[in-house]
């Protein structure tokens, strides 16, 4: 266990990237109000969620922040989502660095914690929302995390949710040697969105955005999707223009009606769907 924690350390280390808030001014109040749910957690903790809910709701998403980032820093694309009818829930993570916690931040006790985290959200999900279809979302270090939802294998063994419906990745991570390769992803067991910019970059980890193409190039899921946002870097989900922003937004909403709901329009809408500028690529 301890050479499988070295290795989750090495990679958490190198996805440690906050957001800066985001204005929502300018949409349209069709949400409810911002809750806190707290829920209780292994020893004796206590884990926060953050709730955009949807007034009628049609699909939950459970959300993770980048590394050591917490769900309020992306509010302009959580109450977008709501806004489509998608209520989203979003656990703050214990490597928060507003929150002071930071031991461990990025580290093997972030990457367990993250799991119970996202586990816990997905079960409250299940239980104040039933019947209603699960898709999983995240941020850098959280894309990663999310993306164990849907099968993606790691050293720590299986974390796959059957209930999972789809993954939306902003700056997924890349193939890192000893935790995650080309098979990383050849067994997912639902589709995937991974929206990246061709300025995508970490100095001193992620040398080259291209790295960011892997959980798209390396699984086989119809109904993938690739978007590539010109000069669009590793914040691009908060900073994006509003042009932009607002195209990322459809093409995600359209994305996840197809595949959570099934959605026979959506899924054909999303096959001719453009943004302005942006090169997307479809499977």
């Amino acid at each position: 266990m301890n050479i499988r924690l070295n290795l989750i350390g090495t990679v958490a280390a190198l996805l440690l990237v906050g957001c800066a808030p985001a204005s929502a001014q300018g949409l349209a109040e069709v949400v409810a109000a911002e809750q806190v749910v707290r829920l209780p957690a292994s020893a004796g903790r206590e884990l926060e969620v953050r709730v955009w809910a949807a007034r009628n709701p049609t699909v939950i998403v459970v959300f993770s922040a980048g590394g050591g980032g917490e769900p309020t820093a992306y509010e302009r694309m959580m109450r977008a989502l709501a806004q489509e009818g998608f209520t989203v829930i979003a656990p703050v993570h214990r490597d928060a660095l507003a929150r002071g916690d930071i031991s461990g931040s990025g580290g093997p006790a972030s990457f367990i914690s993250r799991l119970e985290d996202l586990a816990i959200a997905r079960g409250y999900a299940g239980e104040a929302y039933s019947g209603l279809p699960l898709v999983v979302m995240g941020h850098s270090f959280g894309s990663l995390m999310s993306s164990l939802a849907i099968g993606a294998s790691t050293p720590v063994g299986a974390q796959g949710d059957p209930g999972v419906k789809a993954l939306v990745a902003f700056s997924s991570p890349g193939i890192i040697p000893g935790l995650m390769n080309p098979d990383t992803y050849r067994n997912l067991s639902a589709p995937v969105l991974v929206v990246t910019g061709d300025h995508d970059v970490v100095p001193g980890f992620v040398t080259d955005w291209r790295g960011h193409r892997a959980l798209y190039d390396h699984s086989s899921v119809p109904g993938s999707a690739l978007v590539i946002v010109p000069e669009g870097d590793h914040n691009l989900v908060v900073s994006a223009d509003d042009a932009t922003f607002s195209g990322v937004v459809d093409l995600t909403a359209t994305f996840i009606r197809a595949e959570a709901l099934g959605d026979v329009a959506a899924r054909a809408r999303l096959s001719r769907i453009e943004i302005s500028g942006v090169t997307i690529e479809r499977r």
